[in-house]
């Protein structure tokens, strides 16, 4: 496990010396549970030794802990681990991996105590985007880098996915059924839960939406779910999202509004689940899943909903610039019931391929913890790309008291790969801009505003010298960010003409032909300063492929309220 910084280290600057290897030694018989993480987790510098030098190790179930956090002591001249959940043991014994430390005679081991616990309860990711959903190798992959992270929920719910939502009435064909189930197995390797969603509601072409007066559609919705309680799932999400939830027919008859409709299709599967699970947990996603406080819609679910099922909430807005504690406040007692965040951050679907945001949270309450019982993230298309957001989230998630963006930033770079900080810092900084902070582009404008060609040439060369240097580089995260590489050196090719007087119309136009765009809009201003295209073909070519700013709720209408 990457080290993740400790909320509570205490330590006078004492270690143990130890040679080759840290002897220890048990008086406990270890479950078969915890024998295996034992087996599995402990770094192989501690043997287990009947040496007189041996320190003691020893373990113990704390239910005043909270749930995944732990205590790991040291000090008298023993390990001694409290938790309250296994994952709690887990993330002690690699705390106690990470205090090692290597010397030119051997290894020493601090001598210290560490209170460690996580701010939310649920930290972890839900594929729930637009797009071609990722492939099965790395969603293995995925489960080892979440538990680097100390991230312990994964939900599957990718639009695309034809049988988790247009195909909801058909069942998975034995081989995605498989993919799945050896999903489950991989992620119970790491302590993950995997949740499973399902998305019966949306209207599509040839395929009827769930109607919530039939008994018949609820029994297909349960047969459906059947195979996923078999392999050994427990969490489920309802998710309403991007639906028309005007009711018709019977429906409207029966229950009035959409609101009362989907509390009561939750409760229904909620009890069906009981039936079945010892203690199940079900989460949706309303349809009105976005926005601040209480409407009808929500007041229903208020009313109508079980207090037992979560309700999932991404800020005032699909994407959220800012999300206050002043904001979480309001809709918690909206809703009044679990809530879950579902940050659609660093989710690209709705630029269509044109951006991907490669850059930490940031504007989000450090006490959102303190009303919502989990922070999920939704990726992109692209799963290395999204490893920067998804580990800047992780961090946050776990202590966001002690966040910062640009450290969290770096971290997840070197992490990644130490050579991307190395040699590419300056394209990661082109690309920088996103939904949650476009600050960049007020420099880059003042830049055309006064003509200061030197510094926007210097700017890009850094620029072109880093995407090439990250071009050389070979990995999964590399291919997936090549267009945008090769992109921008085009562009500052293209920049470098327009300020020497050599280009032209067609050149510009030609250059827009690909829409892999960097989230600097240096290259905008530029053309549009020298009046290469009509405001017709710069809105055409430009603007309608940065997309509107329609996510900018804070900025345009609530920063000067």
């Amino acid at each position: 496990m990457k080290h993740v910084p400790w909320k509570n280290l205490y330590s006078i600057g004492h270690f143990y010396s130890f040679g080759s290897s840290i002897p220890i030694h048990s008086n406990l018989v270890f479950s078969p549970e915890i024998q295996d993480l034992i087996n599995r987790f402990l770094h192989t510098t501690f043997v287990f030794s009947n040496d007189e030098e041996a320190l003691s190790i020893k373990h113990s179930m704390d239910q005043r802990i909270l749930p995944d956090g732990f205590v790991l002591d040291t000090r008298q001249r023993s390990i001694e681990l409290k938790y309250s959940t296994l994952r709690g043991l887990l993330y002690g014994i690699e705390s106690l991996n990470a205090l090692v430390k290597k010397t030119s005679t051997g290894h020493e081991l601090p001598i210290v105590l560490i209170e460690d616990e996580p701010d939310f309860e649920r930290r972890g990711i839900i594929e729930g985007y637009y797009g071609t959903p990722w492939t099965f190798e790395e969603r293995h992959e995925m489960f080892a880098f979440m538990h680097e992270h100390r991230m312990n929920a994964y939900m599957y719910a990718p639009k695309m996915d034809p049988y988790h939502r247009d195909l909801w009435r058909v069942s998975y064909p034995q081989e995605l059924l498989d993919q799945l189930s050896q999903m489950v197995s991989r992620s119970k390797e790491y302590l993950i839960d995997m949740w499973m969603c399902i998305s019966p509601a949306h209207h599509a072409q040839d395929h009827h939406p769930i109607d919530y007066a039939s008994k018949e559609d609820l029994s297909i919705l349960f047969q459906k779910m059947t195979p996923f309680i078999d392999m050994g799932i427990t969490k489920f999400g309802l998710l309403y999202d991007d639906i028309d939830f005007a009711l018709q027919g019977k429906s409207q008859e029966l229950f009035g509004t959409p609101g009362n409709a989907h509390a009561m299709l939750a409760n229904e599967f909620l009890a069906f689940l009981q039936t079945k699970i010892a203690h199940p947990e079900l989460v949706i996603c309303p349809t009105e899943y976005h926005e601040i406080g209480s409407s009808p819609y929500r007041e229903d679910l208020k009313n109508g909903l079980n207090p037992n099922i979560a309700i999932f909430w991404t800020g005032d807005n699909v994407v959220a610039e800012v999300i206050s504690q002043e904001d979480i406040v309001r809709t918690k007692v909206a809703f009044d019931k679990p809530l879950f965040i579902w940050d659609n951050f660093p989710v690209s679907d709705f630029t269509y391929g044109v951006r991907e945001f490669i850059a930490p949270i940031q504007n989000r309450s450090v006490s959102l913890y303190k009303h919502s019982k989990g922070y999920f993230i939704n990726p992109s298309v692209h799963y290395h790309l999204s490893k920067v957001g998804m580990i800047s989230m992780a961090s946050f998630a776990w202590n966001g008291g002690s966040y910062q963006k640009e450290a969290s930033f770096f971290q997840a770079l070197d992490n990644i790969n130490p050579s991307l900080r190395l040699l590419g810092l300056d394209f990661f900084y082109h690309n920088y801009p996103s939904a949650l902070d476009h600050s960049k582009q007020a420099v880059e404008h003042l830049w055309v505003e006064e003509s200061k060609f030197k510094e926007i040439l210097d700017y890009y060369a850094n620029v072109v010298k880093a995407s090439n240097r990250l071009l050389e580089l070979h990995s999964p995260f590399i291919e997936e960010l090549s267009p945008w590489l090769k992109r921008t050196i085009c562009e500052a090719f293209v920049a470098s003409s327009i300020l020497s007087t050599k280009a032209t119309k067609q050149n510009i136009i030609e250059f827009l032909q690909d829409t892999h765009f960097a989230g600097s809009e240096l290259i905008d201003y530029l053309i549009l300063k020298n009046d290469y295209l009509s405001t017709e073909e710069y809105n055409r070519l430009i603007t309608s492929k940065r997309g509107r700013t329609w996510y900018r709720v804070f900025e345009a209408k609530r920063w000067q309220k």
